[in-house]
């Protein structure tokens, strides 16, 4: 019987250092390709080839217990807006994703958790003009018509003057309510009462930031700082809270502190309700969002009935008022602009508006205004009183162009007072339009062009001043 051959003891050991060191060589070899040149332009082309947009990584990891992590992802601007704007679209300092890796052998993309940390998003204001263009392709191009407005009777309350129509057929939806103190209402869509099974998915959020910011002007327009908190995204029903360090429009602060109370149960999404104060009012916040591909989303506010304490306005303007109440709406398809569609409605009474050394009181007001594809309209908005009552309406297209009238109507002397205010060296002197009673008559106020180009008229048939010269 032939005898074992024994097996030289360095090979034994070699082949146990081969067993020992095949696994991290294996794993060696996909972390050092990520990161090379090779790897990272790799991705961004994976990345590219869902948003369209110029894409660059600067090195990735992947392993059995950490998962993918992305490190600087940098989306660029669109083409036409990246001379404009040098801050990219999208920036990410890392992200990664926990996979469920039984579910990815299978072909199943499912995450345990992803992690982004530092997102900034930079939006022109100008690319969510071109996204609600391009959502109303198949609309006529229409021309803004000039305001006409009927001439008011002569009494305290005139009639407001006809609307401006951009376009032939005009939203025939009705005005919202008027707003009462009660809770905002919850969107159609229902969760499913049967509960997954599976584990929470998680979206873990750090020091996100959202600026909203005009290219043609060069200005920050909106601009939500720190954002933290983790949000439940798919699995068993869950909760958790977000916190916003701050809320910016331009250089006032809207927010600061706020804490948003988070619940998901499949397949919603709910934020809030947040009841907040901020700009000396008392006002609540609620959204849901469904887990669709086209994000269905809806936004409350709700402002309940209260006093309006003395607040500087823009332009220095300050305002107060005894009674104040508004609601609010938004729903539709967040991926589609021209689904979207708002409502929103105000009210006050005994409000006073003060400017350049001069009052104004006002017994009662409200204003009414729709959101219809891509189309924003004010059918009426109007502040009344026995000496000064200020009427308007306007109209704006997805596409930037809008036009719009306010009429003033009070005695020929305050009228003439407010327009030599207001407009000092006119080109030539503001029309006024007389109507029945000669204690009365009406300065009517038109805005028309676009976000480029803004021009008024000073009364019917009126002189003519841009406000934004054309470029």
């Amino acid at each position: 019987m032939p005898r074992e051959v024994p097996m030289p003891r360095g090979f034994r050991r070699r082949l146990w250092l081969l067993l020992i060191l095949l696994p991290a060589t294996l794993l060696a070899l996909p972390n050092a390709w990520l990161s090379s040149p090779f790897g990272t332009r790799w991705l961004a082309r994976k990345i590219h080839h869902r948003t369209h947009l110029d894409t660059r990584v600067d090195s990735a990891t992947i392993t059995p217990w950490g998962g993918l992590t992305i490190n600087g992802i940098r989306l660029a601007q669109p083409p036409r807006l990246a001379a404009t704007i040098r801050t990219p679209l999208v920036r990410i300092a890392r992200v990664n994703v926990t996979p469920v890796w039984r579910a990815w052998l299978r072909g199943n993309p499912e995450t345990h958790r992803i992690e982004i940390d530092s997102p900034h998003a930079t939006i022109p204001a100008e690319l969510l003009l071109d996204l609600a263009k391009t959502a109303n392709t198949t609309t006529p191009r229409q021309q803004p018509q000039s305001p006409t407005p009927t001439p008011a009777a002569a009494h305290p309350t005139p009639q407001p003057p006809s609307p401006p129509q951009p376009t032939p057929n005009p939203p025939a939806q009705n005005p919202p309510a008027t707003p009462t103190n009660t809770p905002a209402t919850q969107p159609r869509t229902q969760p499913n009462p049967s509960q997954p099974s599976q584990p929470t998915t998680w979206l873990h959020i750090r020091n996100a930031r959202l600026t909203l910011v005009s290219a043609s002007k060069q200005t920050t327009l909106l601009d939500a700082l720190n954002l933290n908190g983790s949000l439940p995204t798919g699995g068993t029903a869950a909760h958790s809270t977000l916190t916003l360090q701050s809320l910016k429009a331009r250089e006032t602060t809207l927010l600061t502190g706020l804490q948003i109370p988070v619940s998901w149960t499949s397949p919603l999404l709910t934020f809030g309700p947040i009841d907040h104060h901020a700009a000396n009012l008392d006002f609540t916040l609620a959204a849901r969002i469904g887990k669709h591909s086209a994000l269905p989303f809806q936004l409350d506010f709700l402002l309940p009935p209260q006093p309006l304490p003395a607040t500087t306005l823009p332009h220095t303007l300050r305002a107060s008022a005894k009674h104040l109440a508004a609601r609010a709406r938004l729903r539709g398809l967040l991926l589609s602009p021209s689904t979207w569609q708002g409502n929103l409605a105000a009210e006050t009474r005994n409000a006073t508006l003060s400017a350049h050394g001069h009052t104004a009181t006002f017994d009662t007001g409200s204003i009414a205004t729709l959101t219809r594809g891509g189309t924003i309209t004010c059918p009426d908005a109007r502040l009344i009183s026995d000496s000064l009552s200020l009427l308007g309406n306007a109209t704006a297209l997805p596409d930037g162009r809008f036009a719009a009238i306010l009429r003033i109507v009070t005695t020929p002397g305050a009228n003439r007072s407010i327009t030599s205010t207001l407009f000092p060296d006119p080109p030539s002197p503001p029309a006024f339009t007389p109507l029945s009673s000669p204690q009365r008559n009406a300065f009517d106020l038109e805005a028309f062009g676009d976000i480029s180009h803004i021009s008024l008229r000073l009364g019917k048939d009126g002189p003519v001043i841009p406000v934004i010269p054309a470029p």
